[in-house]
């Protein structure tokens, strides 16, 4: 072959997968074979005049990034009064929800977590016992157990038609004197690919791939 159709091609073949790539890479989270991409929303605008108007409710607005915010409640405060588990949700909504579990309190909604247990309060590693619930009715049996550090991350999928969540186990605090552990969920839009879920097997694969997700400072929430 011609050396110089032979460079053309391979240069022609280059742009058409690098050009590609580089369109695909904003707005997605790529998860490692077998599993698919998942996409997120789009950048929001600042949270800051949602905010002002919760602030009265305990939601405050916190700088994850350069002209980027999220409006979130304080620790402690949570949207269900009759829950052990402190839940949340953020503005804008591409921020998903925080949810803090307590020791020992099993709860079977939030992001796959049965149970919790501490296993260093210094290192805050805790063990979780994670489920499978087909449906709002059935119920929920163990099908996993990790160990997590902060920082560490899995994917949700709480039942196999459900929409999943890539959760991250942020930090171990203390509040009223009972220990909670924090979660974070981010939306993304699951592939269809990824329908019907497999739990157990996302879970297991999920939590050994590191993801790179942006969360805010927890520094910034005090107690009253």
């Amino acid at each position: 072959m011609n050396p110089n159709l032979k460079n053309t091609l391979y240069a022609i073949l280059s742009i058409m997968i690098i050009v590609p790539a580089i369109l695909l890479i904003h707005d997605y989270i790529y998860f490692q074979e077998p599993l698919s991409r998942v996409s997120l929303y789009p950048d929001d605008p600042k949270c800051d005049k949602d905010c002002i108007e919760k602030v009265s409710d305990g939601y405050k607005c916190v700088e994850i990034k350069s002209d980027e915010f999220v409006c979130r409640l304080e620790r402690g405060r949570h949207n269900f009064s009759d829950s052990a588990v402190f839940y949340s949700s953020a503005g804008p909504i591409s921020y998903g929800e925080i949810v803090s579990f307590p020791e020992g309190k099993p709860d079977v909604y939030w992001f796959n977590v049965e149970n919790m247990m501490i296993l260093n309060k210094n290192s805050k590693t805790i063990q979780v016992d994670f489920y499978e619930s087909k449906d709002n009715t059935s119920i929920s049996n163990v099908i996993y157990t990790a160990t997590l550090a902060p920082g560490d991350d899995y994917v949700s999928c709480v039942s196999p038609w459900k929409p999943g969540h890539l959760v991250r186990y942020i930090d171990l605090f203390e509040y009223e004197n009972k220990t909670y552990a924090e979660f974070w969920g981010l939306h993304p839009f699951t592939p269809p690919e990824l329908f019907p879920c497999d739990v157990q097997k996302i879970l297991e694969y999920s939590l050994k791939t590191d993801y790179d997700i942006s969360l805010p400072e927890y520094e910034e929430f005090g107690f009253d």
